[in-house]
């Protein structure tokens, strides 16, 4: 009998700041997808609504208090791990930072950078967050 599937739903902030979209990089040492650039965001939980998910796990990643708006960018993938399949959907929100505090990043993660328009390609992010980032833009 295969593994069993499991549901997740995953969060994403895609916060704005003076233009540019930060991404922060997963550590070296992380198990999975080390070195990816990625939007601040982890997993939903259970009956957490998403945009409260979505200003904690900023806060929890980064240390920024975040003004969350809408959705904008919504996509589905799968991660195989010994014991089960998460299939998660990543709801991405548009947020911008309540203060200019600096960005404080948790043990998961080891770099952060504001990101431009122009700059998007020389960071190792997925096709779905940069995919985000140009829809992201496209709206300002």
């Amino acid at each position: 009998m295969g593994k069993p599937i499991v549901q997740k739903v995953s969060v994403g902030v895609c916060m704005a700041r003076d233009g540019k979209v930060l991404l922060i990089r997963r550590s070296a040492n992380d198990s999975f997808m080390s070195g990816l650039w990625e939007f601040p965001g982890g997993k939903r939980e259970a009956g957490e609504p998403s945009a409260a998910a979505a200003a904690r796990e900023a806060k929890e990643e980064t240390g920024l208090d975040v003004e969350i708006g809408q959705p904008f960018f919504v996509f589905d993938y799968r991660v195989e791990k010994p014991e089960e399949i998460r299939d998660v959907t990543m709801i991405v929100f548009a947020a911008r930072p309540e203060n200019s505090a600096e960005v404080r990043l948790s043990a998961e993660h080891d770099a952060f950078a504001w990101v431009g328009s122009d700059e998007m390609e020389k960071h190792n992010a997925s096709a779905e967050t940069k995919q985000a980032m140009r829809n992201f833009w496209r709206m300002r």
